[in-house]
């Protein structure tokens, strides 16, 4: 019986990297990772796929990929430029090559509000270059090519966490290491937490037993919970001593001073001043503070996410069989396992 030929974008992220794990262990695919440098595609190599380096704005080499393809799970995100552009490429040559199934990956935060219960039906942003707005622009585009596949889905993810995540695992637990104390009075938002194996288990349904015509769902965990709850669950299942250590008045302005100019400066010139501070004792003891304190104090963006109480009805996801099934506890404790394994605490 011939392998079924699965195209996955962005396969050296986060998500993409998992669900090629996840197809290649369940088997009987022939996976097609995909993401635009070559370089980056050290986490899919270890399960024998080759890592095809596209660039998803070429329209002739899109034909290539998808040729052949039952299914196209589009992980890949870069920014409003490119995404914006490339997205009708790959719908329009997917839907020429014959493709059945087409899952694209968008997000919660596509949202216009982010208060009270929503559902897949809620408004979503129109403008702007934020990360919510942006894909909810290509969440409109994909919806228009629903006549073009007899199975099209967006799946709109929560806060996904779990091992390999850098933002919602990783950076949590350096900032524990480094004596971040989380203000668990002021982190009674809502987290719509889901876990990266619900993440990849859910693709693998849709995989199996397609659903008819196109399907939007909010993909979030069994549970309702704070943030106060997970940074604090996280910080208990790896042992990490509570820390009594407050930023004072003035290390915040001086980060806040840092934290402006830095954002001022392209990635580039800001890795050649950092390089260039560091080359000297003193510059390098100055960055490593402001390092740690970038770490322990949140960004103005991140106290606002602390502070929603938006949550994310699943009641769709449920009734197609679909449910998430890692609650909170298990899903922690996977994470601080793997923390453990990798030598990060």
């Amino acid at each position: 019986m011939n392998s079924r030929k699965i195209v996955v974008t962005g396969a050296s992220g986060f998500v993409g990297s998992c669900v090629v794990e996840a197809l290649f262990t369940a088997g009987g695919y022939e996976i097609v990772p995909t993401a635009r440098r070559l370089i980056a595609g050290a986490r899919v190599a270890r399960f024998g796929c080759r890592l095809q380096p596209t660039d998803l704005t070429d329209r002739a080499a899109v034909k290539e990929l998808v040729k052949g393809a039952e299914a196209v799970v589009h992980c890949a995100f870069g920014g409003a430029a490119d995404h914006e552009q490339l997205i009708p490429a790959l719908l329009e040559e997917s839907a020429a090559a014959g493709v059945r199934c087409f899952i694209h990956i968008s997000t919660t935060e596509a949202y216009e509000s982010q208060q009270g219960t929503l559902d897949e039906d809620s408004p979503l942003q129109s403008s702007g270059n934020e990360y919510g707005a942006v894909k909810a622009r290509i969440d409109a585009q994909v919806r228009s090519y629903a006549d073009k596949f007899p199975n099209l889905v967006i799946l709109r993810p929560g806060i996904i966490y779990g091992p390999l995540s850098d933002s919602w695992t990783v950076t949590p637990i350096k900032r524990l290491l480094q004596g971040w104390s989380p203000d668990l009075n002021t982190m009674q938002g809502i987290g719509g937490f889901v876990h990266i194996a619900d993440v990849c288990r859910t693709i693998l349904l849709l995989l199996s037993r397609p659903v008819s015509g196109l399907r939007v769902y909010n993909l979030v965990g069994p549970e309702v919970v704070t943030w106060a709850n997970y940074f604090e669950m996280l910080r208990k299942a790896l042992q990490i001593a509570a820390s009594a250590q407050k930023t004072g008045v003035s290390e915040k302005a001086k980060l806040g001073v840092v934290r402006l100019l830095l954002k001022k400066l392209p990635t580039g010139f800001r890795r050649k001043i950092t390089n260039l501070v560091t080359s000297v004792p003193v510059g390098g003891r100055m960055v490593a503070g402001w390092r740690r304190l970038h770490l322990v104090e949140p960004m103005s963006a991140d106290k606002v996410l602390y502070a929603r109480t938006v949550r994310y009805s699943n009641a769709r996801l449920i009734q197609d069989g679909l449910a998430p099934r890692v609650n909170l506890t298990e899903g922690i404790q996977q994470s601080a396992t793997w923390a453990r394994q990798v030598g990060l605490v």
